[in-house]
């Protein structure tokens, strides 16, 4: 038998739909009585915008080796995605009363193609002629060691006269 204590993947479709299973669960755990509904919306639909966007890319990367079966068009997957259901379609994350987990969701999104943005421009040669400043170590980054040796790479240039204050 087994006991999983983490509610599963399409909660809010059932909470768009009516039944707001962890409310009744808090509930429950609480002590209290648990109204279980009689009627609940049926017919409704819900979208993953992210999931929709994360599927376009791939399709937009082309079939990939080995794909069983038939690889769905570019066209025909912008067009599925952008083509209204005609159903009641609730969004899964977004919601106008709270953006922030949709927010969240785009940035842990965007965070990988940023590093392969940032790994391929670091890749990049400097083009000829152009003059880099040399890269800066700071004392905190240096072991002490070398700091205390006077190293060149970390030495600073002294005045020879104080400022006057």
């Amino acid at each position: 038998m087994e006991v999983n204590g983490r509610f599963w993947g399409s909660l809010q479709l059932a909470i768009d739909a009516g039944l707001d299973f962890p409310y009744a669960f808090c509930r429950m755990t609480c002590g209290e009585p648990v109204d279980v509904p009689s009627d609940y919306a049926v017919g409704i639909r819900s979208r993953w915008l992210v999931g929709d966007m994360l599927h376009v890319a791939r399709v937009m990367q082309g079939r990939p080796a080995g794909f069983p079966g038939e690889c769905p068009t570019r066209r025909r997957t912008v067009l599925d995605v952008l083509r209204p259901s005609g159903v009641p379609t609730q969004e899964e994350v977004f919601r106008w009363s709270d953006p922030k987990p949709f927010l969240y969701e785009l940035v842990k999104l965007a965070e990988p193609v940023a590093q392969r943005v940032g790994q391929r421009i670091s890749r990049k040669a400097p083009p000829a002629g152009v003059l880099h400043a040399p890269q800066l170590v700071s004392s905190s980054s240096v072991p002490a060691a070398d700091r205390d040796s006077g190293s060149p790479r970390t030495e600073r240039p002294r005045r020879e006269n104080p400022p006057a204050a």
